[in-house]
């Protein structure tokens, strides 16, 4: 059961209180069975999975595929469903090796690639650049660290500033098919948001 901002206790007075108090009220966000949110903790690779998945409303599916893995060390994983489901849309990529690594911590550079592949800019960055200078360029574009604290790419992503990237997120319109045809292609434009949608 998800625990929301007003019993957390140890968001009152922080800088992103408000953005986690949203994405609590929204269910994209949850804190621990102790009733803190622990805003100075970094994510995890499994995190990031659940709070992408959701975001886009896609939870229904990671409750169907938690009978079965993708990656060899996900097995029994508590997020299992969630990594599964964020696999097969190409938000977060295992390691090449048929690992996932679900408990590997992530910096903001690799937060900022998950959270525009979620909007739909993947074949958009890659083609501006390398990684992760073409990820941050995008996402700062994008205005998805306002409000964030200064901080380097390689720096560990912590809860309290990931709630408010995410917070950003769904407010992003995304990049989305806007007209399709057999003889021109395919067009690509700005959408609905993913707050809008839920």
């Amino acid at each position: 059961t998800p625990v929301f901002a007003a019993s957390y206790s140890d968001t009152q007075g922080n800088d992103y209180e408000a953005a986690i108090e949203h994405l609590s009220g929204l269910g994209v966000i949850a804190g621990y069975e102790d009733g803190s949110f622990k805003p100075e903790k970094v994510v995890t690779r499994a995190e990031m999975a659940k709070l992408l998945v959701v975001s886009l409303g896609l939870e229904q599916g990671a409750s169907i595929l938690e009978g079965t893995s993708m990656f060899n060390d996900t097995v029994g994983h508590w997020a299992i469903g969630f990594i599964n489901v964020a696999a097969q849309y190409g938000l977060i990529k295992g390691d090449g090796d048929g690992n996932f690594r679900p408990d590997d911590t992530v910096n903001y550079a690799e937060a900022a690639t998950m959270c525009l592949r979620a909007l739909g800019y993947e074949r958009v960055v890659e083609k501006a650049g390398q990684w992760p200078t073409n990820y941050l360029n995008k996402a700062n574009e994008l205005r998805l660290f306002e409000d964030i604290a200064s901080f380097t790419g390689t720096d560990g992503a912590v809860r309290g500033s990931v709630a408010q990237l995410m917070w950003n997120m769904i407010n992003e319109q995304m990049w989305v098919i806007t007209q399709e045809n057999e003889k021109d292609g395919v067009y690509y434009g700005k959408g609905d948001t993913m707050l809008k949608l839920k």
